[in-house]
């Protein structure tokens, strides 16, 4: 039995298994140490962003005190935020290197809003790579402390600076973590997530989806009060309009900013709405209505003392321009050029529409003049974008690099010390491998000796098994014997005695529990048992002629064999005594025997005609044939690949095929003859070949849909096998 074999093998080698642990343990070690010494950690192989920012020069804590009457780190933060407002970027500055040098070591949320004014300060003086650097360090605090409202700040802070260095990616995967992260978290704030990822798409040339998620910021906002950001995301909207030349469209956004502004008086980004209310109704050709818009700018500008903003002295100059006053467009393009700061994004479309007016005006010179400067002003433009970009990815290869220089330092100084480290061990190790060596040596020994003795009573076992499993069968098999008048044996497909009557006990000179069990081969001549064995080789091609057998007793016995038809695993042995018999009455003998099928074959006296037709036809019995190879060819498959071994071992193991020696070499001859349909005996020994499916399937898993096609098969050659062995 397996289980035998376990047992004994687990008694045997219960030392040896205790000391490979051990083994195994020590191994473990190693690696891991070794693993743990070679790998730099992360802190070694990765600089951190906020190791990454520059430092300004701190004042000293005296300054600070004088400077900002002594506040503390909280006030210091406020005061940079304004300024940065303000645009007081020197003094902003200053305040976050007073409120760095007043900050705790355990103020970690101090540092962190210390880090995202630092990025807001550096974006609003367009230095966009320094503050992308602040941003990550912000964001690394806060995932350092897993707070998820800073990280999703942060996140949506890198996208919007990843966007202003042109990396659309990265942008647009930083605003989705971000968006998602409020999401989930259902922050009212979610607004300028969306709304920054609106500015991707639309960067992006995809208005669709910008107004999709401009629609939804416009919702967040009025939801959290912030009427003044909606009605920001209204005339970003418009601008999309307008593009389109959706005036109608436009009109409506631009009306609903200006209420919302008005509402909330805000009397600077009115202004900005009456700009894109004029090019709106420029774009419809509507001076008139142009001229009112235009109007009403003015008039809120002279009003409360504002300065007209550029975009709004542009479209006034645009709409003077088309009612035939070009003189007067260009004065004020001049203007408005003069009051504008030379980095003002709006500078180039001013300095090309003053161009156009001069030219309209008839001054041509002045107007090269203007638009060589708008063209060189824009080259510079793009140029001063190209060069922040360059900037960014120089410094991110050359934090890389530095990454990289630090994890090769740490991973040679490791390595260096794990060198000498396994010096100290490797002695202890080899000495150990040795005496492993040994002793697995000497126990595979002992271990090979109780398989042979769990294998030798699993024999035992198994025959005891097969003696039980016979008894009720072998009274039946001893009644039927036991009506016949000449000697009768019944024998396995090996050659093996199951039953046999008192006549052949007589003949064969021993009692029937000496014989039952035994090779019929044991009980015959040398020289007859390989004339024997030959014939049972080939007795599933037909019966087989009489044949002249000599005894161990050196008696001479005439014998025929046929095939049981009721399992063709099991023969009929028929024996004469060559002195009692002559030729004739043996030839007579095979010819009743072989001839049973041929006496099948016609109907007997009062026998249904019906039965005949039920006989398997020559294609019932050609799939019957097929389905055993394809069976028994599926099953070897299968056996061998889930167990690694032989077709001979599957053989060996199951005891249902006999294992012989050709040309040196072990062959189990009659399992070949079932793989193939050429090959395939006349009457196959379906039996068997359904115990080898089930002992493959006993003891290797396999999937349930081959399953089920192996069950098709067995299903049918059982059908097949059952209604042949009742008919015959």
């Amino acid at each position: 039995m397996p289980g035998m074999h376990q047992d004994a093998q687990s008694d045997q080698i219960l030392s040896v298994d205790r000391l490979s642990s051990t083994v195994r343990a020590l191994t473990i070690i190693l690696v891991v140490t070794s693993a743990s010494w070679c790998r730099p950690t992360l802190a070694e192989a990765r600089q951190s962003a906020c190791n990454r920012i520059e430092r300004h020069a701190i004042p000293d804590r005296s300054w600070c005190q004088r400077r900002f009457a002594s506040r503390g780190g909280d006030a210091l933060r406020k005061e940079a935020d304004a300024r940065i407002h303000a645009g007081d970027f020197e003094m902003a500055e200053q305040a976050l290197a007073c409120a760095t040098e007043a900050e705790s070591e355990r103020d970690w949320r101090g540092r962190y809003e210390t880090m995202r004014l630092y990025g807001v300060l550096e974006y609003r003086r367009e230095r966009i790579d320094a503050a992308l650097t602040g941003f990550e360090c912000a964001l690394e605090i806060a995932e350092r402390h897993q707070d998820r409202p800073g990280i999703a700040k942060q996140t949506k802070n890198i996208g919007a600076a990843l966007l202003r260095l042109g990396d659309y990616g990265g942008a647009q995967a930083a605003l989705e973590r971000s968006l998602a992260i409020q999401r989930a978290d259902r922050n009212p704030e979610i607004g300028s997530a969306l709304n920054n990822l609106a500015d991707l798409y639309r960067q992006q040339n995809d208005p669709e989806t910008a107004l999709h998620y401009y629609r939804e910021a416009i919702e967040a906002y009025r939801r959290n009060g912030e009427a003044i950001e909606a009605a920001h995301t209204l005339e970003t909207m418009s601008v999309i309009a307008l593009d389109r030349k959706d005036v109608k469209t436009a009109t409506g956004l631009l009306e609903r900013a200006l209420e919302d502004y008005r509402s909330e008086g805000h009397r600077p980004m009115r202004l900005r709405v009456y700009a894109g209310l004029v090019r709106a109704a420029l774009i419809d050709g509507d001076t008139r209505t142009a001229r009112r818009w235009s109007t009403d700018g003015l008039a809120l500008s002279a009003e409360h003392g504002l300065m007209a903003p550029a975009a709004l002295q542009l479209q006034i100059a645009r709409l003077e321009r088309a009612e035939g006053r070009a003189r007067a467009a260009a004065m004020r393009l001049r203007g408005a050029l003069e009051a504008l700061s030379p980095n003002d994004p709006d500078r180039i479309a001013l300095l090309e529409e003053h161009g156009l007016a001069l030219a309209d005006a008839g001054l041509h010179a002045e107007a090269t003049i203007a638009l060589r400067e708008a063209a060189e002003t824009q080259r510079h433009d793009a140029q001063a974008r190209f060069d922040r970009q360059i900037a960014w990815q120089r410094s991110r290869f050359e934090a890389a690099e530095r990454d990289r220089t630090i994890a090769t330092l740490a991973h040679e100084n490791r390595q260096k010390r794990l060198i000498l480290w396994l010096g100290a061990v490797s002695v202890l190790a080899l000495s150990f491998a040795i005496g492993m060596v040994l002793l697995r040596w000497r126990q595979r020994a002992r271990v090979e000796e109780a398989v042979r003795r769990a294998r030798y009573e699993e024999a035992l076992q198994r025959y005891r098994s097969e003696a039980d499993a016979l008894q009720i069968d072998r009274r039946l098999l001893r009644a039927l014997l036991a009506t016949r008048e000449e000697a009768v044996c019944l024998l396995d497909a090996d050659g093996r005695i199951l039953a046999a009557n008192q006549m052949a006990c007589g003949l064969l000179h021993d009692t029937e529990s000496e014989l039952v069990g035994r090779p019929l081969a044991e009980r015959l001549a040398l020289a007859d048992r390989e004339v024997w064995l030959r014939v049972l080789d080939g007795i599933e091609d037909g019966p087989c002629d009489a044949m002249r057998l000599r005894t161990i007793n050196e008696r001479t016995l005439h014998a025929t064999v046929t095939q049981w038809e009721q399992d063709a695993g099991i023969l009929l042995l028929a024996l004469f005594e060559a002195e009692a018999v002559a030729t004739g009455p043996v030839r007579r003998e095979v010819a009743t025997v072989s001839g049973t099928e041929d006496a099948v074959a016609q109907p007997a006296e009062g026998q249904d005609s019906n039965a005949i037709a039920a006989i398997p036809q020559p294609e019932a019995r050609l799939q019957f044939r097929c389905d055993l190879v394809e069976l028994m060819l599926a099953a070897i498959e299968h056996w061998e690949i889930s167990t690694g071994t032989s077709r001979i071992e599957l053989a060996e193991r199951s005891r249902l095929w006999r294992i012989g020696i050709d040309d040196g070499r072990l062959r189990a001859r009659t399992m070949e003859r079932y793989l193939a349909l050429s090959k395939l005996p006349q009457n196959p020994r379906w039996r068997d070949v359904l115990r080898t499916v089930y002992y493959v399937l006993e003891h290797c898993p396999i999937d349930p849909a081959l399953h089920s096609q192996w069950q098709r098969r067995v299903d049918s050659v059982q059908k097949y096998g059952r209604r042949s062995a009742l008919l015959y």
